[in-house]
């Protein structure tokens, strides 16, 4: 490769690619929810195997691993890193589990471990936590379960209270979110596709929509779909377990766009939107991540796990802002984790544009200032070999020039002569000149029977004898 194709491949990279950055491995069943804490730098996921772990992303490292002593939680079906002070002060750590219950962990910036806050049965034991919203405005939690069960809790004063329960008949809440700065509850309802939203105040209906996309599957037991909401553009993800990703836009009730996904059984997959809804990110059946611009249907870029044959459920991303690269090192990252093999969670980095633009520019900088340091250090090692070369070359170089300093002074000499000599030749030439003159003046006497020297009374003579004539 040339050294300005080495630069140019050296400038582009990792400008606008995830690359791989780790392997997180602990679990012993199905990686099913990922959630980062608000500055990045802890992951939490849950699974099968009823256990919440805590892992460090920059160091790619278990930290903390909360379970049950008693067995109580069953599978971690939901789970949200929270925010209760501004600017914070710990990280609080809400999940859902299969048996109905919620569960409140805390760990202030300054303690190694979380702790935990609460723990509490929401929901019967037989009826799982299906969704789970926190609204930060008002400070209020709202739980969603199988059997299509609605509550709104409120944390105060380290306890719980219920502001209201209502139930959605004959659904399944897949999914909740707060709207309208946490006015309103918006509800995704599984199999239909509509979209249920009331007053989180009061609990009343405001109004409806209806997703052409059903959010759905039906897997014997277990009923899941999976929808995700972009908070930059009100856009929603569904998995419309046929092709791959539909995008449904505020307002359109049949989807804008579907970014397709080979697919061979049918399993749900997650789907997030990152940077700020310009990308999105897709996990499938066959141990693959799909990277899709949200304004383009073909795939940008796959994330490839270990086995082909494993099925990614769990995908999240943490956003990152540019005015926050210092907080989370200048990364986009995205987590995915595995519900067969090894159940692992695999971590992929993406620089910032402007940190990808500064580590470029640092990078070539310590290129340059590397070679530099080599070159000056070679060359004084070699010292004593090539000082000897250059001083036989100046040496060498010195003595022509003098050679031919004399040589143009000889040359000098040599013009001063050839214009001497000219003089002198065209002295001659004149003089010739003059004697070939005075010849011809003679020769022309001699015919016309005149003296050598024409004198004025020849001319008279001359005239009297041309008058006689």
């Amino acid at each position: 490769m040339s050294a300005s194709g080495f630069i140019r491949e050296l400038y582009e990279w990792n400008a606008d690619k995830y690359t791989y950055s780790g392997l997180l491995m602990g679990h012993l069943g199905p990686v099913n929810v990922l959630s980062f804490n608000n500055n990045g730098s802890l992951l939490a996921s849950g699974g099968d195997d009823e256990q919440v772990k805590i892992w460090d992303v920059n160091q790619l490292r278990q930290c903390q691993s909360l379970m049950n002593p008693q067995g109580r939680w069953g599978q971690i079906t939901c789970l949200k890193f929270i925010t209760f002070d501004t600017p914070p002060t710990a990280d609080w750590l809400c999940f859902g589990t299969g048996r109905g219950i919620i569960a409140m962990y805390r760990k202030s910036r300054k303690a190694a471990e979380f702790t935990e806050m609460w723990s509490l049965p929401v929901f019967s034991a037989g009826d799982s936590v299906e969704a789970l919203a926190f609204d930060p405005i008002y400070q209020r939690f709202a739980v969603g379960s199988h059997y299509g069960q609605i509550k709104l809790l409120r944390y105060q004063n380290g306890k719980i209270a219920e502001l209201w329960a209502d139930e959605v008949q004959d659904a399944i809440p897949r999914a909740l979110l707060f709207a309208d700065t946490g006015r309103s509850l918006n509800i995704y309802i599984l199999e239909t596709g509509l979209i249920i939203t009331r007053d989180a105040e009061t609990s009343a209906k405001i109004g409806t929509r209806q997703l052409k996309t059903p959010i759905v599957t039906n897997l014997g037991s277990r009923v899941r779909g999976y929808v995700a909401h972009c908070k930059s553009t009100g856009n929603i993800l569904v998995d419309n377990m046929q092709d791959g990703f539909d995008l449904h836009m505020p307002n359109r009730v049949g989807p804008a766009r579907t970014y397709r996904i080979a697919m061979s059984e049918m399993y749900v997959k997650a789907g997030v939107f990152c940077e700020g809804g310009k990308v999105i990110a897709c996990g499938s059946d066959h141990g693959r991540v799909y990277i899709f611009s949200s304004g383009e249907e073909q795939v940008k870029q796959e994330l490839v796990h270990r086995r082909r044959q494993d099925l990614i459920q769990a995908v999240e991303i943490l956003h990152t802002q540019i005015q926050q690269a210092t907080t989370v090192n200048g990364f986009h990252i995205i987590v995915s984790g595995s519900s067969t093999g090894k159940c692992e969670i695999h971590v992929w980095k993406k620089p910032v544009k402007r940190q990808a633009y500064r580590e470029r520019r640092q990078l070539l900088e310590g290129l340059v200032a590397a070679n530099a340091i080599f070159l000056i250090a070679f060359l004084l090692i070699t010292s004593e070999a090539w000082t000897s070369i250059i001083e036989e070359k100046y040496r060498s170089i010195t003595a022509a020039m003098s050679e031919s300093s004399v040589i143009r002074h000889d040359l000098q000499d040599i013009n001063a002569n050839l214009e001497h000599k000219m003089a002198e030749s065209a002295s001659a030439v004149s003089v010739v000149e003059r004697i070939l003159f005075e010849l011809d003046g003679r020769s022309s006497r001699r015919l016309l029977k005149m003296p050598p020297a024409l004198l004025p009374n020849d001319l008279l003579e001359v005239a009297d004898e041309s008058e006689m004539v």
